[in-house]
Order: structure tokens, then C-alpha cells, then sequence
């Protein structure tokens, strides 16, 4: 399993949060167009993605539904033929949603800065930072993503708690 902690907000202006970003000088890892197939569980979450950038990866995470700075344990599992997996995974545990946005990835030291456009959603930021397991290392990051927060003029109580996948009717 892998850890990062993260944060996301609405952002009603991506050209002005991908000025902040670049003021951090950060590695742009590309314009990704990504497809998620969310499918039922009866905890966590399942997804599989398919991406633009890194091809197609099923997803199964654990996360709160918290407002502010959520753990997140999740594994990357690399899936060969989609179509197959998602008529399969329909069959067995039935899809609910599938989510759609096309994502802005910039890498500053080891938190991804992801601006967000999502289809029949909104815009969004979102700061996912990677950390070995650990209380010191989650608190180091908490430390990286409230300095991010204040770079972007991002307070708590923009944070929202949900996942695009709740925010997306039908």
C-alpha cells in the first residue's frame, strides 16, 4: 500500500492557480485526460483509470470523507485491457459512475499540484503528497500542504471533503 495525504478545493480560476504553481518552479508532468469507472464496494472505493499520460490503472483506495487533509491508502495496479476489465468488474460488482476531467499535473518537491477541470462538475485544486508510512513523515507533509494552501490563497473551509465521484450526479 502507498500513502499520501491530500487536500482539494473548488478553483473558479485555473489560469490564476496555474500562475501560483509556476512561481514554485515545479517539473510539469503534462496535460492528462483521464476516464475513471468508479464500481460498487462495500468500503473503500474501486476505480479503474484510464490515462492519457500513464495508461490504465485499477485503483483501490481507502479514504475519509473529511473536510481538510485526508490520508489516503491506496495501491496502482497496471491493467492491460480495459474494455475486458470493465465489462467484467460491470458483471460482478456493477459500475456506478464514471468521471471524466482533464487534469494539469505539476511536481513540486514530492506533492503533485493538480488543476482540475471536470466534466459536468467544475474546476478544482488539488495537492496529493506522497510519503513513507509514518507519523513524522504525515506531519511533514500536513507542514508542506498548509504551506501550499497559503501559496494558493486556499483556506480550510474551502477544502471539501467529497470526491469528484459524489459530486457528479447520475
Amino acid at each position: 500500500m502507498r500513502n499520501n495525504l491530500e487536500i482539494k478545493a473548488p478553483c473558479p480560476d485555473l489560469d490564476r492557480a496555474e500562475k501560483f504553481a509556476l512561481s514554485l518552479n515545479p517539473e510539469f508532468l503534462g496535460e492528462d485526460r483521464q476516464e475513471d469507472h468508479y464500481f460498487k464496494t462495500v468500503r473503500g472505493r474501486l476505480k479503474l483509470r484510464i490515462s492519457s499520460i500513464s495508461g490504465t490503472y485499477l485503483i483501490p483506495y481507502m479514504r475519509p470523507d473529511i473536510k481538510g487533509k485526508r490520508l489516503s491508502r491506496f495501491m496502482t495496479i497496471p491493467i492491460e485491457n480495459a474494455d475486458s476489465l470493465i465489462e467484467l468488474f460491470n458483471d460482478i460488482l456493477g459500475e456506478e459512475k464514471v468521471v471524466r476531467k482533464i487534469r494539469k499535473i505539476y511536481l513540486w518537491e514530492n506533492v503533485r499540484i493538480h488543476l482540475d477541470s471536470v466534466e459536468g462538475v467544475g474546476n478544482f485544486i488539488e495537492f496529493e503528497g506522497m510519503f513513507d508510512p509514518g507519523e513524522e513523515q504525515e506531519k511533514e507533509m500536513g507542514a508542506k500542504l498548509t504551506r501550499l494552501m497559503k501559496i494558493f490563497n486556499i483556506d480550510e473551509h474551502d477544502l471539501i471533503s467529497h470526491s469528484y465521484f459524489d459530486m457528479k450526479k447520475g
